[in-house]
């Protein structure tokens, strides 16, 4: 992440700043019958899972360990 507001640091603003001037740097995600767009269980979501090198989340407190067993599936760091 660069510098966008020229602060002399990078942080969350550069983020804010950086989606609101790059509207083609992100794209919904779709989910598909089963799990709704952005559920780390939907094709979609491993497919980009198994892109990462290391996950950083704060998944729901009742699906934890079905998430921290699908990291360990797939060799994750988290």
């Amino acid at each position: 992440m660069k510098d966008e507001d020229g602060d002399g640091a990078a942080n969350v603003t550069d983020v804010e700043l950086f989606l609101k001037r790059n509207k083609a740097a992100r794209t919904a995600l779709q989910g598909d019958d089963k799990y709704p767009g952005g559920d780390f269980r939907s094709p979609e979501c491993v497919a980009l899972l198994k892109e990462a090198d290391i996950v950083v989340t704060n998944p729901p407190f009742s699906l934890f360990r079905e998430y921290v067993a699908q990291l360990m599936e797939y060799a994750k760091k988290f």
